[in-house]
């Protein structure tokens, strides 16, 4: 544009008099930055925005107060209109808020992705080197403890059998002195006074106003069940109900899984699609939103849950269930793969143990462990897509005939020793990294990550096309 030394002009939205007009000092903007070879010196009128005096590099090109220079390009200057200045400074301002608050969610989930993967490290850490082997001492100590008694009672049987001999001095006697000390001793496995008998006698509630569970789980109850959470969050499901979908939907897996790689194909009707969900960590209203906006699982809206969906938040029991009905009523509409976070270790430590055992007791947390046994480790989509909580594996040629036939149905391993369990533990766990190759994860506690060409590698060597994990 023709501006000329005097001409008042907008600059970045504010009002600026042209103070230099030609060659633009060396480099004002940077190395980095292309600029053209004129342009104009300008002097703010009511504000410090330049970072000059109209000098650069010693050389004075024009001069005003220090902070009110500024050398730009000549597309930056337009002609000076009070309106358009006032909304490109709205504008500007509200560029610089979102900026802010991109910078500032940013900032807190990296604190908070970080804080995660230090307790993660923690809980990991823990149950290699203090769970793990207290458990396996207590299992070793009860299984002798179990070997010694039965030798006991085997020789207190022959002794037995040998002193009730006619004509000797047992009949006329008590116990032998052995049995009689040990009664005083011996220990007591006894049965919990819940099972799922005694939970499946109990009596709904009389205020219980919800869905009532009747088989074969119906459509309707699956969606009333949906809206009873939605407007009642804090009503649990009764006892008996919640048992009656863990138990049927472990019979399903049991009946159905054989393997731990399940495969998925998305129906072929029109507008049918899948839906892939990661995380979810008992955020209730995330999953209500989310069938809200996509509608709820169907035969033609399929829904993949990428596991974690136990812990951190207070209705991981609520979102289960609601899975757990829809898969019984539809067993295609939806398929959840198993996480890191569907383990005792890590239920113990964020608050899934605690949420089931306050909702439903001890026995019902039990339950929910056998079902987290069942799920699958990984889906393949469409023999293309492979999906994984966690990601790859830290051993090369990895198949996905190698996974399924690992032995799922058992808590993840505390620490990768055999090839078996390193698969699952990686599996469920691992990291990807930029760099290519394997490296630690920062999770620290035996996990790793993997790069690029590991990914591509184990892609080639299965056929497929993309892997999706979440984990972060």
């Amino acid at each position: 544009m023709g501006f000329s030394i005097g001409d008042v002009v907008a600059v970045y939205g504010h009002k600026a008099h042209i103070r230099y007009v030609g060659p633009l000092p060396p480099n004002p903007f940077g190395k980095k930055q292309k600029v053209s070879q004129t342009g104009f010196g300008v002097e703010f009128s009511d504000r410090k925005l330049g970072d000059n005096d109209g000098s650069v590099d010693g050389k004075q090109y024009f001069k005003c107060k220090l902070g009110m220079g500024l050398f730009v390009t000549e597309n930056r200057a337009r002609p000076y209109d009070e309106k358009d200045c006032s909304a490109t400074q709205l504008q500007a301002a509200w560029r610089s808020y979102r900026a802010r608050q991109a910078f500032q969610d940013a900032a807190a989930f990296n604190f908070w992705n970080e804080l995660d993967a230090f307790e993660e490290k923690d809980a990991l850490v823990k149950n290699r080197d203090v769970g793990t082997p207290t458990l396996n001492t207590i299992k070793k100590q009860i299984h002798e403890q179990s070997m010694v008694d039965t030798l006991e009672e085997t020789n207190e049987r022959d002794q037995a059998s040998y002193l009730a001999v006619p004509g000797t001095d047992a009949n006329r006697g008590s116990a032998p002195p052995r049995s009689r000390r040990r009664s005083s001793t011996r220990r007591s496995f006894g049965r919990s006074s819940v099972d799922a008998s005694s939970i499946s006698a109990e009596n709904i509630p009389d205020d219980y106003a919800g869905p009532r569970v009747k088989w074969p789980i119906t459509r309707e109850f699956c969606l009333d069940l949906v809206d009873h959470y939605r407007d009642n969050p804090d009503v649990p499901l009764p006892r008996k109900y919640a048992l009656e979908l863990i138990m049927a939907i472990a019979d399903h897996y049991r009946e159905t899984m054989k393997g731990a790689v399940v495969e998925v194909e998305i129906p072929k009707k029109g507008g049918s699609r899948l839906v892939l969900v990661g995380d979810t960590h008992g955020q209730l209203n995330d999953v209500l939103w989310i069938f809200y906006k996509f509608g709820p699982p169907s035969a033609t809206n399929v829904y993949l849950f990428n596991g974690d969906i136990a812990d951190r938040g207070r209705y991981a029991v609520e979102i289960f269930m609601m899975l757990f009905a829809f898969k019984l009523q539809c067993p295609s509409s939806v398929v959840i793969n198993r996480g890191n976070h569907e383990s005792a270790d890590m239920n113990e430590v964020y608050g899934f143990a605690q949420e089931v055992r306050q909702k439903y007791g001890g026995f019902m947390y039990q339950k929910f462990q056998e079902v987290f046994h069942l799920l699958p480790l990984c889906v393949v989509m469409e023999k293309r897509v492979f999906v994984v909580h966690g990601g790859l594996c830290r051993k090369d040629n990895v198949t996905l005939q190698h996974i399924d036939r690992l032995n799922r149905q058992r808590p993840c391993p505390a620490c990768p020793h055999s090839f078996e369990d390193t698969l699952m533990f990686d599996l469920l766990w691992s990291d990807p990294q930029h760099e290519s190759g394997r490296g630690w994860s920062t999770r620290g506690a035996d996990c790793i990550a993997f790069g690029p060409d590991i990914t591509d590698a184990f892609l080639t060597k299965n056929n497929l096309e993309v892997c999706i994990r979440s984990h972060q």
